[in-house]
């Protein structure tokens, strides 16, 4: 004897069902049989929720109910957060950026210029870090203009500039790790990871200089020319890589600028935020004294750790410049002639 009513049973494994992709369906079909022949409601609950339990783990599914969670909360986090500011037009600025930055990360999982993700580990890699970074410079955006003393300028300048940078970030490395369309070709592999790694590298060399300089340097020049050095190290290895040495010579030089603005982009926004960091939470003894009239020392070193990002301004807008340019030519990246 079996049962095809609809308790709770069979409404949990409707559940499971639906969260199946279509290539395993004929799962939830077995499912469901084998559920029908079950009698027991106990039976009946046990088998139902082990069922909904493997439709939960499945990777498909961890990624088709993360995104719109990790949404959900990030912006749930925003609004939590902004509470703290007392200005009511800072505070709704803070959540109209956070919320549009959002929609962006959301648009870069539709099938488009932006997104979805090409397959394999190095865009999935990308896109994630590249994401994080992004996340790291909102949040230090938000804590800037929410501890200046100037809330309606903040509102009406700040907060829409670095607003505007943050896209820029984030449209390139949404751009750069798309997967292909009928149109348009995916961005390499290798010229990903080239141009990851190199900036990666750029940053960290400057890391180094910041963390065991005492105090640390104020000039931006010499950062400057290691993010050039960074373009140009990386425009020349992507398209001399062996894997690259097959494709036409077009395909090379646009390997070669993509990689070459990846690193530039991704040295800057990196060295920018290791900077900030270490500024903020950095030992007394690694800040220059950039404020001696101050009245106290506390009071020194306090506008001593926020004057010293001044000059990485230029470096970060440099950086979004660079960003765009990715951007643009990442989007246009043609497929190639069969």
């Amino acid at each position: 004897m079996t049962r095809t009513g609809k308790d709770a049973a069979s409404r949990i494994l409707g559940v499971a069902v639906a969260l199946f992709p279509p290539d395993r369906r004929d799962w939830g079909q077995a499912m469901r049989a084998e559920l029908a022949a079950l009698e027991d409601p106990a039976a009946r609950r046990r088998f139902a929720l082990g069922c909904l339990r493997v439709a939960l783990t499945r990777p498909s599914t961890l990624r088709t109910l993360g995104y719109p969670a990790l949404m959900l909360g990030a912006l749930a986090a925003a609004v939590w957060w902004s509470g703290r500011i007392g200005y009511g037009p800072l505070r709704w600025a803070v959540l109209a950026a956070a919320a549009a930055l959002l929609a962006f990360v959301w648009w870069g999982r539709r099938p488009g210029a932006l997104g979805p993700v090409g397959p394999g580990r190095v865009p999935r890699l990308a896109r994630a870090c590249g994401c994080m970074l992004v996340c790291a410079l909102v949040l230090a955006g938000a804590a800037s203009v929410a501890s200046n003393s100037n809330p309606g300028e903040q509102a009406a300048v700040g907060v829409p500039i670095y607003t505007a940078v943050s896209a820029g970030y984030l449209f390139a490395f949404l751009a750069v790790t798309s997967r292909a369309t009928a149109h348009r070709g995916a961005v390499p592999a290798r010229t990903l990871a080239v141009g990851g790694g190199v900036g990666g590298a750029a940053a960290a060399i400057w890391v180094a200089v910041l963390a065991t300089a005492r105090p640390m340097p104020t000039a931006t020049a010499p950062l400057i020319a290691l993010i050039a050095g960074a373009v140009i190290v990386a425009a020349v290895v992507a398209p001399t890589s062996r894997r690259a040495s097959g494709r036409p010579l077009t395909g090379r030089a646009k390997d070669g600028l993509i990689a070459g603005l990846c690193a530039g982009a991704s040295a800057a926004l990196l060295a920018v935020e290791s900077l900030t960091a270490l500024a903020t939470y950095g030992p007394a003894a690694m800040i220059p004294d950039l404020a001696p009239v101050a009245l106290t020392r506390a009071d020194d070193l306090a506008q001593s750790r926020s004057e010293i990002q001044d000059p990485y301004v230029a470096i970060l807008l440099l950086g979004g410049l660079l960003a765009i340019a990715l951007c643009l030519s990442a989007i246009r990246v043609r497929r190639p002639s069969p």
